[in-house]
């Protein structure tokens, strides 16, 4: 699992990218696709090993007919029919040996695009997380920064009625001076 998540770009030493590589595998392999893929790479590797059990069936008779032919070296017909079964074996063995080398190429070539779209899929979805991740980090960003400006535009204005304050105080005592300096001249 680690080289598939490695393969994806995924570092697995980082415990956030793990998960998601992981949230990402589990996706994949509950999509249907992957699933019906998979399931049909298991009837043709089925499929193949029987014709595989059927060759080896085969080629157990071609040695019973080899005994059967060895067995009637006295008597011609028998011996005949003993043959004509051993070249029909053959052929039939012949026909297996391709049918299950034709089988095998097609799972392997199953098996390559299966992973192959496994992977595709995997990325995808590990690429929208990583994008959902990293929208969620600028929403948070943004709202941090949010808050930053909300609470200098907090203090701003905390600061302008301090000074709008200390101004009007400024302006009484300047009007109390003036007050007290024209009763003292009068």
């Amino acid at each position: 699992m680690a080289d598939d998540l490695s393969a994806l770009g995924i570092n697995v030493q980082d415990e956030s990218s793990l998960r998601t590589g992981v949230e990402a595998q589990v996706a994949v392999d509950a999509d249907p696709r992957t699933m019906e893929e998979a399931r049909k790479l298991q009837e043709a590797t089925r499929a193949v090993h029987k014709l595989e059990e059927d060759f080896d069936a085969v080629c157990d008779a071609l040695a019973d007919a080899d005994g059967a032919i060895a067995d009637a070296a006295g008597d011609a017909e028998a011996r005949k029919k003993a043959v004509a079964q051993k070249l029909e074996l053959q052929k039939r063995k012949t026909h297996l040996e391709r049918r299950v080398a034709e089988g095998s190429k097609a799972v392997q070539r199953m098996a390559a695009a299966h992973r192959q779209a496994r992977a595709a899929r995997m990325q995808r979805i590990a690429e929208q997380q990583r994008a959902e991740a990293e929208a969620e980090r600028r929403a948070r960003q943004a709202e941090e920064q949010a808050r930053n400006r909300a609470r200098v535009m907090g203090d701003d204005a905390e600061r302008s009625a301090l000074l709008q304050d200390m101004e009007a105080k400024v302006a009484a005592a300047r009007e109390a001076e003036i007050v007290l300096r024209h009763e003292l001249r009068q």
